[in-house]
């Protein structure tokens, strides 16, 4: 039932992402988008789901500059800390979103 989740919330933000093609006019819905990847990546990180899970739950996102971003999202999360605490974890969520929309908004 997890994986489901899992796969089904990565899908709904992969299937919506489509890197590199985005207009500047559409850029801040963009880092909106890559902002969704950044929560859930850092959700499974702080669930302890392997990342190889996660990761291959991207191995079908087409076009591939948009699985390479992906997964660079997911690299990201998995480099980060774990936390027990349930306050710690929505911290570094959240500060892990702000971070990946930051950079995001930097480059439109």
């Amino acid at each position: 039932m997890g994986k489901i989740i899992i796969y089904g919330l990565c899908l709904f933000y992969f299937l919506t992402i489509n890197a590199y093609a985005v207009e500047k006019t559409q850029g801040y819905e963009y880092c909106q988008t890559l902002d969704g990847v950044a929560k859930v990546a850092m959700e499974r990180r702080q669930d302890g789901v392997p990342m190889v899970e996660v990761f291959n739950s991207t191995l079908d996102v087409k076009p591939k500059s948009a699985k390479e971003m992906i997964q660079s999202i997911i690299k990201d999360a998995y480099s980060q800390p774990i936390y027990n605490s349930d306050k710690y974890k929505k911290k570094e969520i959240d500060e892990f979103r702000s971070k990946i929309f930051r950079l995001c908004l930097s480059n439109i």
